[in-house]
């Protein structure tokens, strides 16, 4: 049928069809259940052949009946075939859902893996690595779909999920599985940071939409909530909110780190809204957030790159209060006295 299938489009658009509406869900559901791997391959095959090169089959499998049954039962054993080691089940799973995301249908396969049991549910982390993966391990084009995905996951993700993620991180809500909780919101933030990276107009939309207020409250409030943490300090088998969330802060600056790079209107966002402080208190080791440093400091040079209010800002901190020298210095600035005033100036490169 595969073979068939490749050489005449005609006769898959009428398998096609069949092949969605022929089963009601129960029997469906039953029969997927019950296929060896060799026989699941071969659906997976005839899935993305047949959805590769049309977007009309592509529409079809999200609005049948039966296609939707398909997309929960592959999400269901992605991580079967991850701990098996069935890399090719895994592969031709992954290029269903990469064909799909092409299509601008992400928010429809979001949907679809959703459970009124689970928020957010097992089946939509699942789709979340699944994006991670087109975003970062193909030559991907996001001249079309960048601003979309880049909308839905800071409106509909991020933006729904930070309270909850705040209340866990206070301890004011325990019937969550945090997690499950920690792994999303952190794929959450890696495929933006990935966006932004990858779409110019990914990361217009963050700047537009005053989305920088956003992922600085949620880092101030994270580094008032979670300890840092080296090896000198607290017991590793200790269960604090620090666990739940590894990565959440690293993640937060990374992504500050990306939008402050010669954007004058956020490098004054964030001096406004409070953050150079918050920022430069994570110019330290982290164990829990790898990097952190690195990326702070890569998130101060942007703040202070042809800024003269931040450079002004940050003298004033450290007149005031300590301040990470060697950060700042590795930033490429070092502190100066003039006039019994205290100031930053570029060093000199060697």
């Amino acid at each position: 049928m595969v073979n068939v299938c490749a050489s005449n489009d005609n006769i898959t658009d009428e398998l096609w069809e069949e092949f969605l509406s022929k089963y009601d869900e129960p029997t469906l559901t039953k029969i997927l259940v019950g296929l060896d791997d060799e026989s699941y391959m071969a659906l997976l095959v005839f899935i993305a052949g047949s959805t590769r090169s049309s977007a009309d089959r592509s529409a079809k499998l999200l609005d049948s009946s039966g296609g939707p049954i398909f997309l929960i039962n592959i999400l269901d054993k992605i991580d079967t075939w991850v701990d098996n080691e069935d890399h090719r089940n895994f592969e031709l799973a992954y290029s269903v859902f990469e064909i799909l995301i092409r299509y601008n249908y992400f928010p429809q396969i979001y949907k679809i893996a959703s459970d009124a049991t689970a928020k957010p549910s097992d089946r939509q982390v699942a789709l979340m690595r699944l994006l991670d993966a087109y975003l970062t391990t193909r030559n991907v084009d996001l001249s079309q779909d960048g601003l979309s995905l880049s909308e839905f996951l800071y409106n509909n993700l991020f933006c729904e999920y930070k309270p909850l993620v705040v209340q866990v991180m206070a301890k004011k809500i325990d019937n969550v599985d945090t997690q499950r909780l920690g792994v999303f919101i952190l794929a959450v933030l890696e495929n933006i940071t990935s966006l932004i990276s990858l779409s110019a107009s990914a990361k217009s939309f963050m700047v537009k939409t005053n989305a920088v207020p956003e992922f600085l409250d949620l880092l101030r409030r994270a580094a008032n909530l979670i300890a840092r943490r080296t090896l000198k300090s607290g017991n590793p088998d200790d269960q604090s909110p620090s666990y739940e969330f590894p990565s959440l802060k690293q993640k937060l600056v990374g992504i500050l780190s990306i939008l402050v790079q010669e954007d004058r209107k956020v490098q004054d966002q964030v001096r406004e809204w409070g953050g150079l402080p918050v920022i430069l208190s994570h110019c330290n080791i982290d164990d829990n957030n790898p990097f952190i440093r690195e990326h702070a400091i890569l998130c101060i040079k942007g703040l202070l790159d042809n800024n003269d209010e931040n450079q002004v800002f940050v003298a004033s901190l450290e007149a005031r209060e300590p301040v990470s020298t060697d950060a700042l210095e590795e930033a490429g600035y070092e502190t100066q006295i003039i006039d019994g005033k205290v100031s930053l100036k570029r060093k000199n490169p060697r």
